[in-house]
């Protein structure tokens, strides 16, 4: 006989009383205060960043997006963006909001789905690590695909347990257009399919194991939901890949992310890196106690059981497949976001188990530290402590330090402000502006600049390596080339041909970027010169506008029309 599977609360778990809503309403909004908290402090700063949220830019003649977006992630974050841009401009908050409801939203789903899982205190206890988990409220502060990606990940996941045990077609569907939402936001959105497979695999295997006579009636269920899911989610995804096609289709999008694999070959490397990722952007945490607490509470969770449940197995696969897999891409800290969610869904696993064997006495001490936690949360964030502030530290233009991503915005004002004193630009009443400006290579450099062209004072474009051979001369107005610290760390080969070319400002140092960009990069110097001497530590030019500790950002003259 198959044992039910239902999504509702284990048996003997109580129904949702108004003393446990409440505790979760105020863990939410805990959780919602601190992504919320100073975020005007906050500018687009991230390559990927100023990918996404330059659509607005961009109109149908120019494919109504920033150039070779396609490689970067599909278009839902983009389209996202772009819709609060429309409604609240490109400065301020809207490029980050979807990211801060999907991060706001996380925090309710895994107190909800948790609860179900492993019953009512562990649904809070996950819910408050969640909430105050200062790695995943940075990047809820971003506008980045990490966490809307990781918010339908796990939500597919909880769907697809439910779909089991309910067996209709209306749950199905659900759980395949989660998947697809997956698919749509990040390129990554089948991982769902790979943790609900694996997961149902392990749980027949441990059925069979331990001679459970219900283990191959339960095989074809969990197959044939897995399958019904997995063709909605391919149906989904069929209208992204049709899109492709004019672009090189999908192999264009993974020939563009196999330069990032490294493999078996480079995972200690990786790893590590990542290691010494997390000790930076969670001094608190660091990535040893979350992973410790959630590998032990998912061992504790299937040893005790002694049915199995398949809630447990899903967790297991993606803690354990997420540890594996990270480490085999390149070491950028983003790709932690979801792995950091399964050591939390680990840790209530654990808290299940507790509760189970112990009783109301643990029971009640769950409850109090699910309470306890955030409000020490709350309080290391109001006295100007690490929780929030640490990841986000930048300087402003005199070198002193700022809290707040804001490095691409500061140093849009400076470059705006050597272009006004440069005595080229023009002051013609009819002229279509007072000046041109191409960016090179640094979407998000891009974005900060753009954001200031609806003033009528200049325009602004992305410069293609075909512009770099020769810019359109608009009688009288001068255009200028900017150079930003993505262009000199990743085509460092195209300012020697161009420092041939063209005249330099004089320029200063405007900006440090803040190391949740830098630590896309270990393998820079810690500083960087000023520009203004021989042996700088990457190649700038003498008199080019430099970026401590970030790389450097160099402003040209191309044509200097009067």
């Amino acid at each position: 006989m198959i044992e039910p599977q239902s999504a509702e609360p284990p048996a003997g778990s109580p129904a949702v009383s108004r003393r446990e809503a409440a505790a979760a309403a105020a863990i939410v909004l805990l959780g919602a205060v601190l992504r919320l908290w100073d975020v005007g402090s906050v500018a687009v700063e991230h390559f990927d960043e100023g990918v996404y949220a330059s659509n607005i830019f961009f109109d149908e003649a120019e494919g109504g997006r920033y150039p070779f977006r396609f490689l970067y992630a599909p278009p839902l974050l983009p389209a996202a963006i772009e819709w609060c841009t429309v409604f609240l401009g490109p400065e301020g908050v809207a490029p980050f909001l979807p990211a801060l409801a999907c991060g706001t939203g996380l925090i309710a789903m895994t107190w909800r789905a948790c609860r179900g899982w492993f019953g009512p205190p562990a649904g809070l206890t996950a819910a408050a690590f969640v909430a105050v988990d200062p790695f995943l409220i940075l990047y809820s502060r971003t506008a980045l695909t990490d966490v809307p990606v990781t918010f339908f990940i796990f939500a597919v996941v909880w769907a697809f347990e439910r779909a089991v045990g309910l067996r209709t077609w209306k749950s199905l569907l659900l759980a395949g257009s989660l998947t697809g939402l997956a698919w749509w936001t990040k390129y990554n959105g089948w991982l769902p399919l790979a943790i609900c497979g694996a997961g149902a695999a392990a749980d027949v295997v441990w059925r069979f194991l331990r001679r459970d006579d219900s283990w191959r009636p339960w095989a074809g269920r969990v197959v044939k939901s897995w399958l019904v899911v997995t063709a909605v989610a391919v149906a989904c995804f069929v209208p992204i890949v049709v899109g492709l096609q004019p672009h090189g289709g999908y192999a264009a999008v993974a020939e563009n992310h196999r330069q990032y694999v490294v493999g078996f070959p480079g995972w200690i490397d990786a790893a590590g890196r990542q290691v010494a990722n997390l000790k930076v952007l969670d001094p608190a945490f660091g990535p040893l106690i979350p992973m410790s607490l959630g590998i032990a509470g998912v061992v504790s969770a299937v040893l005790a059981s002694r049915r199995s449940r398949l809630a447990t197995w899903f967790v297991a696969a993606a803690l354990i497949g997420l540890t594996v897999a990270v480490p085999l891409y390149t070491p950028y800290p983003r790709l932690l976001v979801t792995w950091r969610l399964t050591c939390w869904l680990g840790v209530a696993a654990g808290c299940g188990v507790l509760v189970g064997r112990f009783g109301r006495r643990v029971d009640i001490a769950v409850l109090i530290l699910a309470v306890a936690w955030p409000i020490t949360g709350l309080l290391t964030a109001a006295s100007g402590a690490t929780l929030v502030k640490v990841p986000n530290v930048a300087y402003d233009a005199e070198g002193n330090k700022a809290v707040g991503r804001r490095s691409m915005r500061v140093a849009s004002e400076a470059i705006l402000k050597i272009i006004e004193d440069d005595g080229f630009v023009t002051r013609a009443a009819d002229a279509p502006a007072r000046f041109i400006i191409y960016v090179y290579a640094d979407p998000a450099l891009f974005f900060g600049l753009a954001v200031g062209q609806d003033e009528g004072r200049y325009a602004v474009f992305p410069a293609s390596d075909e512009d770099l051979d020769g810019f359109v001369d608009v009688p009288g107005v001068p255009t200028y080339l900017v150079f930003g610290p993505q262009a000199f760390w990743n085509h460092p080969y195209r300012l020697s041909g161009t420092d041939a070319v063209f005249g330099v400002l004089a320029g200063k140092r405007i900006a440090l970027m803040s190391e949740f960009v830098t630590l896309n990069r270990p393998e820079l110097p810690a500083t960087f010169g000023d520009g203004t001497a021989e042996g700088d530590a990457v190649p700038v030019t003498r008199r080019s506008v430099a970026i401590a500790s970030g790389g450097p950002i160099a402003v040209w003259r191309v044509h200097p029309s009067r």
